[in-house]
């Protein structure tokens, strides 16, 4: 799994959310890609595009570098309010998460995507 989040609390979270299940590799930003190990192939990505200015480009550099990768979009609610939910969706998230402190919205976002 990779998991891409500005918060180290939240790439915490994540991996004792998901430890035992998956091997987490997570990072700051989608920039930090370029040091992950080019054979990595994640059964499921999940990127926070709460505080991104351009949520787009984000989940563009994403999934540029995993195009079948399914992808999970993790949104602050006020994130989630203030973005358009068709816009989002139209981007090609297989789910979004709505609260990311939550480790059971998480897995269940997770489920979605793998399902």
């Amino acid at each position: 799994m990779l998991y891409v989040d500005s918060d180290p609390r939240l790439r915490r979270l994540a991996d004792a959310t998901f430890r035992g299940e998956y091997i987490v590799e997570s990072i700051a930003s989608v920039d930090d890609m370029d040091g992950i190990d080019s054979g990595l192939e994640p059964v499921v990505a999940v990127v926070n595009l709460s505080e991104s200015a351009d949520p787009r480009q984000v989940w563009d550099r994403l999934c540029e570098q995993w195009p079948t990768v399914p992808a999970v979009m993790v949104l602050t609610i006020e994130a989630a309010i203030e973005q358009d939910r068709e816009v989002l969706w139209a981007l090609g998230p297989a789910s979004i998460v709505v609260n990311p402190f939550s480790g059971d919205a998480m897995r269940r976002g997770v489920a979605t995507a793998l399902s």
